[in-house]
C-alpha cells in the first residue's frame, strides 16, 4: 500500500486505528500540540525554513437522527459567530463548513460537520482544521489556547489529534534522504516501523514508546512520521505525528 493511499484511507475512516492511551482528552491535546513547537525547532536546528504547519482532529459518533445532528451545528455556530458559514451537499453527505483568518497569525480554520448513513445507521464526523504558513514561536503559546478553547467547543473527549509541520531546505542535504530522515527519528528516540524508498522522495513511520499515543497499520504501532522529497537542489521536510495527514 503506498503512503497516498494509506492516508486517503485514514482520511476515509477506513483502515487506521487510533491507539486509545490512559490519557485524558486535555492531555492529549497538549501532547500533540506540544510536537508542533517540537518539530519545529529540531527542523530549525538543521538550518531548515519552517514553511508551515497543520493540526488536524475528528470526532466520530452515533447520532439518533437529523435533528441532533442540526443541535449539534447551531451549538457550532453560537459557539463560533464570526465564521462564515456554508451548507454542503454532496451525495451521501449533508453537513456545513466553517472558515475563519487567524489574522494575528495568518492561520486559517476550517471547521466541517457532517451526516450520512454507515450500516443502518446515522453517524456524524465533525472535524477541526488549522494551518499556518509559517511557525512564529512567540506567538505559538496563544495559538495553542485558541486551538485548545477551539477544541473543547467542538468535541466531547474521543478526537483524534494529528498535526504536521513543514521545512524547506534551500541546500542540498548532506547525506541521502533516507539517512537524513533516520537522523530525524533518532531526534525523537523513535524506532523505524516501515518506509518507502525512491530516487526522489523517502517516506519513514516510527514509534516513540514515550508519546502515549498513535496509530495501527499492519498491527504495528506508530506515532511520528517523517518524509523528504528533492527536487533538485532543495528538499522539503516534512514530520507528522501519529502520521502525516497534508500533502507531500
Amino acid at each position: 500500500m503506498t503512503w497516498k493511499l494509506f492516508l486517503l484511507m485514514h482520511m476515509l475512516g477506513l483502515t487506521l486505528f487510533v491507539l486509545t492511551g490512559a490519557q485524558d482528552s486535555e492531555t492529549d491535546r497538549s501532547n500533540t500540540l506540544d510536537r508542533v513547537a517540537l518539530f519545529a525547532r529540531t527542523l530549525e536546528e538543521r538550518n531548515l525554513t519552517v514553511d508551515g504547519w497543520s493540526v488536524y482532529a475528528r470526532e466520530q459518533k452515533n447520532v439518533s437522527g437529523n435533528a441532533a445532528f442540526h443541535q449539534q451545528v447551531n451549538r457550532a455556530k453560537q459557539s463560533f459567530p464570526n465564521y462564515s458559514w456554508r451548507k454542503l451537499e454532496k451525495e451521501g453527505h449533508t453537513g456545513w463548513e466553517a472558515y475563519k483568518k487567524k489574522n494575528a497569525s495568518g492561520a486559517e480554520v476550517k471547521l466541517t460537520f457532517l451526516v450520512y448513513p454507515e450500516g443502518g445507521r446515522l453517524r456524524t464526523s465533525a472535524l477541526y482544521q488549522i494551518q499556518a504558513p509559517s511557525f512564529q514561536k512567540a506567538k505559538w503559546e496563544k495559538i495553542r489556547r485558541e486551538i485548545r478553547r477551539d477544541m473543547a467547543k467542538i468535541f466531547h473527549g474521543s478526537e483524534h489529534i494529528f498535526s504536521c509541520v513543514r521545512a524547506d531546505d534551500g541546500d542540498k542535504m548532506r547525506f541521502g534522504l533516507l539517512q537524513e530522515g533516520e537522523r530525524f527519528l533518532k531526534d525523537f528516540s523513535a524506532a523505524p516501523i516501515e518506509q518507502i524508498e525512491e530516487k526522489t522522495f523517502v517516506s519513514i513511520s516510527a514509534y516513540n514508546e514515550a508519546w502515549n499515543d498513535g496509530v495501527f497499520s499492519d498491527k504495528q504501532k506508530m506515532n511520528v512520521q517523517v518524509a523528504l522529497r528533492s527536487n533538485g537542489d532543495r528538499t522539503a521536510v516534512t514530520l507528522g505525528t501519529p502520521i502525516i495527514t497534508a500533502e507531500y
